[in-house]
């Protein structure tokens, strides 16, 4: 019996599916061992209010570049889940589409798109870091 190249792409993308969900579940059903247990650092005396204006300009300084570290961290976390789903439903789309050359097209461009995404964010986080020599998040 012979196999069609639809087909094997087909075979391919539901692969990918697969992978995905198992790795998601093997992550969080536990069954991939934590990592091993390191000592808790100590708990850090709270701030303390700065005495001068240079003083007060780091403290602020230092609270701002905390609060654009978290929210680049935040949106690098939303890009990467964002894009995986964006990825998984293509891929259905693309699974779906039997014999509708449209829709198939318009899934492999859709995932094409979501990867070239993928690594415009992270070109862009690498360029500014070696552009950039303030605090490093």
């Amino acid at each position: 019996m012979a196999v069609s190249p639809m087909s094997e792409s087909r075979v391919g993308v539901w692969l990918v599916i697969i992978i995905l969900f198992h790795s998601t579940i093997l992550l969080a059903s536990g069954a991939v061992p934590p990592p091993s247990p390191t000592p808790a650092p100590p708990t850090p005396a709270p701030p303390t209010p700065p005495a001068g204006i240079q003083e007060f300009a780091d403290y602020v300084w230092n609270a701002a570049s905390n609060i654009i570290c978290f929210l680049y961290f935040v949106f690098i976390l939303i890009a990467g889940a964002l894009a995986a789903l964006i990825i998984v439903y293509n891929g259905v789309r693309w699974i779906a589409s039997g014999d509708d050359a449209g829709a198939r097209k318009n899934a492999k461009e859709a995932i094409l798109h979501t990867i070239i995404a993928l690594i415009i964010i992270l070109v862009a986080n690498e360029i500014v870091s070696l552009v950039y020599s303030g605090p490093q998040c």
